[in-house]
């Protein structure tokens, strides 16, 4: 071969290494090769196809420019470097490819420089810009031209440019045309062609279109795909062939009903008459055994020359009409061998290989004459012919026509039967073991599948959905489905991975969240990962959620999903361990996820009690049905643990200290310790806990090693250290409120109350007093409490006070502030009480006295009063008579002079200066009460009613 001569792109794949012994063909070849990427060679050498020193210096020099080792001998990545080489010379001395090329790099969106392009010269600058595709599509980043560049090159400007609804179109319609062509059977949805999308129709008619071409059916147009359409659709239309009528004596019944894209082996046999009754019909649907669109026209054009309704499927109608057609032309075909077909499955769905199947006629008082018997095949489908029985007398067949089929497993043992009336020439008789009938594949193995494919085999645990991996959409573009359906699968590969147990595998957990259980599920489960930033956050709710859910939502959602043939069958046949599992992930989770206060964890509290750590999972299953801490958990504890009454009291002291100091455990542990330390005298249970002041619990915390959480407010130790106590401390008053508010009076050394200390004990008695609700006299009695007057008498002023302002420390200062004449309560023998204690009811415009005139000493009832009293107040009502103006919680006194007199012996008021106004109850505590000789008018304020007599009122 002379060194000139040219060398196209097809003789560098025949390229090889000479071999031991080198061929003349081969050496003239490499010489070529040499010569076109401009590497001499002697021509004594090219002209004897000889391999010397001249051609080994210019692999020398090939070598180095590949940076191979410089060895001057051809071997396999030596002939593979001078492929590349060549490859890229020839693509890129051409001006017209060179200009191609740069085309197809503007058709990326990569810039290519201008004056490169005008000029088609194939310069450092579009090499560059090659380079850095090549590096970006995972292709060698040499800058070398070669057809795997071109082909990406090609993908990524044809991806490009079918991004514009245009170009979209324009596809669409250019695949209706080759399908025309080439007489290809092709529907793409009118709804993509309005809106012009790559949706799944035509996702679907791509794949047709490259199995027809004999490419890899992707459903993606790909460059080649590209090329195969536009040639077809610019070739000119095929005739397309029609099914030859056939010989009459050919002709059988149609076995079945059919419709349209049905596709099996009774298609041909209906294709087969309609082309001997003159109808066309394509070849190519017989050939694929497809009811298709030549076939449907067909039979419509039978149905309008029948005289039968126009639905283009092979109805009951219509297959009676075609059958009476093919027994006229072939009356031999009446006695063809009628058949009964079916499978039969297990209770798992799966087909039973060697099962018998006998078909018998069903008579009364008899046992039937046997048919026909056949064997299951591996799948478990059979196919049993008989002939039907004929009656004697009259020659014709027997009518009724009562069947029975029997089925028997391997063993021949019988599991089942199934009647038929009047089968007819092809029958179907499944049998399915079990309470549930055979549904097909059920919806998580469709769409198991279909993701399994277009993700490539990849785990659903890993697709992702962020901007650098959009897998999720990727693979919901391909095989068709929702996003929202793929992150359903994607989220329970998830869940099952938190949920211990085997049991609980991603079909178990699919079988909720495709009927939106939990219910704390989100409707959008992809946007709720807010670009898969939250994606760990709603695994973990919906894992919770699934544990906590009801035992009985539970079983009705399983039941659910294999009734509606959402999960396989075969998760029936484990219901007993996915109920086990179910329970004892509800109970892990309810020990070990931070689900009490401060994020601690039933499991921690539990740690730090005395109960064995085996009976754990008992107080976690008592925890779970009685949902908390409340007096039915701690009755169900001691049912649960017999014996264990010393410990569940331990474990109550436990819950108890931890709701105090929200569950920190080195704070609970110390708390304990000092509850049971008999040395500090301070604690000895958890409610003594609400009697310690900020500074108390600071001491407390110093003593402890200053154990402070993570993330406590203060720059500094002690600041910390504050922040702190005065938490514990506002939590102990909220979790203990009346034993704080008494401890913080009986600190008091303003009080004029004499009782307080009665009163805590009082109150340290009975943990189920609460001055909030409880009523005091009805308490007492109802516990057959002996009290003292004087105690019961403070403790209705304590009460009082607590339910005017509930949090106990603004209630306590109200005993030792500065009197005002906002309100002021007396209380009988206590003169010099005094104390702001209530909202005001009234402003004064004189100061209030700092002391109140000492009550009678002599007790006076109401009725007393009312008669001892002036004419004038006589007439006048009681201020809670009138329904409106004052709130119900103010205390409210009729006016009698500018000093205190009580007529009941144990009670309190409170004066209004101005004028009364009128509550819409009785005040909640026993009132004194006095009266002027003139009550003011309206003009005032909001007097009494004055319309009849006072009301002598006791309580």
């Amino acid at each position: 071969m002379p060194l000139d001569s040219k060398l196209k792109l097809d003789d560098i794949a025949r390229l090889q290494s000479p071999g031991a012994t080198p061929t003349k063909h081969r050496v003239e070849l490499l010489h070529q090769a040499l010569g076109t990427l401009g590497l001499p060679v002697d021509a004594g050498e090219v002209d004897e196809a000889k391999l010397g020193k001249t051609t080994s210096a210019a692999v020398k020099v090939l070598q180095e420019r590949a940076g191979l080792d410089q060895t001057g001998k051809f071997n396999k990545s030596t002939v593979d470097a001078l492929k590349v080489h060549v490859e890229d010379q020839l693509l890129t001395a051409s001006s017209y490819r060179a200009g191609r090329i740069q085309q197809l790099l503007t058709d990326a969106g990569v810039a290519v420089d201008p004056g490169e392009r005008k000029t088609r010269t194939f310069g450092p600058s579009t090499r560059d810009q090659l380079k850095e595709f090549a590096a970006q599509a995972g292709l060698r980043d040499d800058g070398l031209v070669t057809q795997d560049v071109i082909t990406a090159l090609r993908a990524h400007a044809l991806t490009r440019k079918l991004g514009t609804k245009t170009q979209t179109s324009k596809l669409q319609k250019t695949m209706l045309r080759a399908a025309r062509a080439r007489n290809i059977d092709l529907h793409i949805d009118g709804t993509e062609m309005r809106t012009k999308e790559l949706g799944p129709s035509t996702q679907a008619a791509i794949r047709t279109l490259q199995a027809r071409f004999g490419l890899p059916a992707t459903g993606t147009m790909d460059p080649e795909t590209f090329d195969r359409v536009h040639a077809a659709a610019a070739s000119k239309p095929r005739k397309p062939v029609l099914v030859s009528a056939p010989d009459p004596t050919a002709l059988k019944p149609i076995p079945r009903a059919l419709r349209l894209n049905a596709t099996n082996k009774d298609v041909p046999v209906l294709q087969r008459t309609l082309a001997f009754l003159g109808h066309a019909v394509n070849e190519t649907e017989f050939k694929d055994t497809r009811f298709g669109a030549s076939t449907r026209a067909a039979v419509l054009a039978f149905q309008k020359s029948a005289g039968l309704p126009e639905t283009g499927h092979v109805d009951r109608g219509t297959l009676a009409a075609l059958n009476q057609a093919v027994i006229r032309a072939n009356p031999a075909a009446a006695a063809t061998t009628a058949r009964i077909r079916g499978t039969v499955r297990d209770t798992a769905w799966a087909g039973i290989k060697g099962a018998s199947v006998e078909l018998r006629t069903r008579a009364i008082g008899g046992a039937g004459v046997v048919l026909g018997q056949r064997a299951t095949l591996a799948n478990g489908f059979f196919d049993l012919p008989y002939t039907a029985p004929v009656d004697a007398a009259t020659g014709k067949p027997v009518s009724p026509l009562l069947l029975t089929v029997t089925y028997r497993d391997p063993a021949g043992a019988e599991i089942g039967r199934k009647n038929l009336t009047n089968p007819p020439p092809m029958a179907w008789a499944n049998f399915t073991q079990g309470d549930r009938p055979y549904a097909g594949p059920s919806d998580y193995e469709v769409r198991l599948a279909a993701i399994s494919a277009a993700a490539k085999g990849a785990p659903l645990i890993l697709l992702t959905e962020t901007a650098e991996r959009p897998d999720i959409s990727h693979v919901a573009l391909a095989c068709g489905l929702a996003q929202d359906d793929v992150m359903r699968m994607v989220l329970a590969a998830r869940v099952s991975s938190k949920l211990a147990g085997g049991a609980l595998d991603i079909a178990v957990v699919y079988a909720f969240l495709q009927q939106s259980l939990p219910p704390t599920l989100p409707d959008e489960l992809l946007a709720s990962t807010h670009e898969w930033e939250l994606i760990d956050q709603l695994v973990e709710n919906t894992a919770n959620g699934i544990a906590f859910m009801e035992s009985p939502l539970q079983e009705a959602a399983l039941d659910s999903a294999l009734a509606e043939n959402l999960i396989p069958v075969t998760v029936g046949a484990r219901r007993a361990d996915i109920t086990a599992a179910l329970a004892a992930n509800r109970t892990a989770f309810a020990l070990h996820k931070p689900l009490l206060v401060g994020n601690g964890s039933l499991a921690s509290v539990l740690g730090t009690s005395t109960i064995p750590a085996g009976e754990f999972d008992r107080v976690a299953e008592v925890f779970v049905s009685t949902r908390g801490f409340g007096n039915e958990f701690w009755t169900g504890v001691n049912a649960a643990l017999p014996g264990l009454e010393t410990q569940v009291q331990d474990f109550k002291q436990s819950v108890e200290v931890g709701l105090v100091v929200k569950n920190h455990l080195p704070t609970m542990t110390f708390m304990k310790d000092k509850i049971a330390d008999p040395a500090d005298g301070r604690v000895s249970s958890a409610r003594d806990l609400a009697k310690l002041t900020p500074q108390e619990w600071s001491d407390y915390i110093s003593a402890n090693g200053n154990a402070i959480p993570d993330g406590t407010d203060g720059a500094t130790l002690p600041a910390r250290r504050e922040t702190f106590a005065r938490t514990l401390a506002a939590q102990s008053e909220r979790i203990f409120p009346t034993v704080a508010f008494v401890a913080e009076v009986g600190r008091s050394t303003q009080t004029a109350l004499t009782k307080v200390d009665e009163v805590a004990a009082l109150v340290d008695a009975h943990e189920d007093l609460d001055l909030r609700t409880a009523n005091v006299d009805g308490f007492v009695a109802s516990n057959a409490i002996a009290v003292d007057d004087d105690v019961r008498a403070d403790l209705r002023v304590l009460q009082r006070a607590h339910r005017l302002a509930p949090p106990h420390r603004p209630a306590g200062r109200c005993w030792t502030t500065t009197c005002t004449a906002r309100c002021r309560s007396c209380r009988w023998a206590k003169p010099n009480w005094c104390r702001s204690s209530a909202p005001a009811a009234s402003t004064s415009r004189r100061p209030c006295r700092s002391t109140a005139t000492p009550c009678s000493s002599t007790p006076t009832s109401w009725r007393a009063w009312a008669t001892s009293a002036p004419r004038s107040t006589k007439a006048i009502r009681p201020p809670w008579s009138r329904k409106e103006s004052a709130s119900p919680s103010v205390p409210i006194c009729l006016a009698r002079s500018r000093t205190l007199s009580c007529f009941s012996a144990r009670s309190t008021c409170a004066i209004v200066r101005t004028a009364p106004r009128c509550t819409a109850r009785p005040p909640t505590s026993p009132t004194c009460c006095a009266s002027s000789t003139r009550i003011p008018r309206r003009s005032r304020g909001a007097p009494c009613a004055k319309s009849s007599p006072i009301a002598v009122r006791t309580w």
